[in-house]
C-alpha cells in the first residue's frame, strides 16, 4: 500500500508540474495580433469587387460561379457584395461592362503607338489584347452568351465598339494607301474581331481535339496564321 501511494503520488506530482509548465509557456507566448480591416471608400470598395469578380468569372465562367466564389477571391463578406451589387445577375452585368472597358482602353493605348499600321499589324494587335488573362475571355463569353440586340451586354458594347472604330479610323490617318471610310474602319474591326473572339473561345476545344495541347506556342503559330489572313485584307 505504501509503495503504490507514493508511487500515484509522485505521478500526481509530476502531472501537476507539467500543467504548469504548459501554461507559464502558454502565458509567455504573445498572442497573435488581430488581422486588420481593410477600410476602403465606397468608390474603391467597390471596384475591389469588381475586379475579383472578372477574374474569377473569366477563369471558371460565370455559369461555374456564384456570389461565394467572388467574395472568396476578394477576401470580404457576402452580404458586402450585395451590398453594392445586389443579385449574381448583376455582378456578371457589372463585370462584363468592366472588362469590355478595360480592353477598350489598353487597345485603344496601344493602337495610338502604331506607326503607319496595317490590317496585319491591327489583328495581331487585337489577338495580343484578347489573349491577356481575363478581359478577353470575359468579353468572348459575353459575346457567345448573348444574342439578343437589345440585351444588355450589347448596349454595354455599344459606346466600346464605336471608341475602337473611331481609334482605328484615326490610327490609319496616315496610312500611304488612303484614309479608310469610317465604313470600312468599322468593317475592319468587325472581321478582325471575328477571327480574335473565335480563336480565344475556341481555342482550347480545337487544339485537343487535334491531340495538341493548348498554350502559349500554339497562340503563336495562329498569331503568324492571323497575320497572314490579315494581309489579304484591303482598305
Amino acid at each position: 500500500m505504501g509503495r503504490n501511494w507514493l508511487h500515484t503520488h509522485a505521478a500526481n506530482v509530476a502531472n501537476v508540474s507539467t500543467c504548469r509548465v504548459r501554461t507559464a509557456c502558454m502565458a509567455k507566448q504573445p498572442a497573435q495580433p488581430k488581422k486588420k480591416r481593410v477600410r476602403r471608400s465606397p468608390e474603391l470598395a467597390r471596384q475591389h469587387i469588381l475586379e475579383a469578380a472578372v477574374r474569377t468569372l473569366s477563369q471558371r465562367g460565370p455559369a461555374a460561379c456564384g456570389l461565394k466564389d467572388v467574395a472568396a477571391e476578394a477576401g470580404i463578406s457576402h452580404a458586402l457584395i450585395t451590398h453594392y451589387f445586389g443579385t449574381y445577375d448583376e455582378l456578371v452585368d457589372a463585370a462584363v461592362g468592366e472588362a469590355m472597358r478595360k480592353l477598350r482602353e489598353r487597345l485603344i493605348t496601344r493602337l495610338m503607338k502604331l506607326q503607319k499600321p496595317t490590317p496585319e499589324t491591327l489583328a495581331q494587335l487585337y489577338l495580343d489584347i484578347a489573349l491577356e488573362p481575363w478581359y478577353g475571355r470575359l468579353v468572348s463569353w459575353a459575346f457567345f452568351n448573348d444574342h439578343d440586340v437589345s440585351s444588355t451586354y450589347v448596349k454595354q458594347l455599344v459606346p466600346q465598339m464605336k471608341l475602337m472604330a473611331a481609334a482605328t479610323e484615326y490610327a490609319f490617318s496616315e496610312n500611304p494607301r488612303g484614309v479608310p471610310s469610317r465604313d470600312q474602319a468599322e468593317a475592319l474591326l468587325v472581321s478582325v474581331w471575328a477571327m480574335v473572339v473565335g480563336y480565344v473561345a475556341g481555342n482550347a476545344f480545337f487544339w485537343h481535339a487535334l491531340g495538341r495541347k493548348p498554350g502559349p506556342a500554339r497562340d503563336r503559330v495562329v498569331r503568324d496564321m492571323l497575320g497572314a489572313l490579315a494581309r489579304g485584307l484591303t482598305l
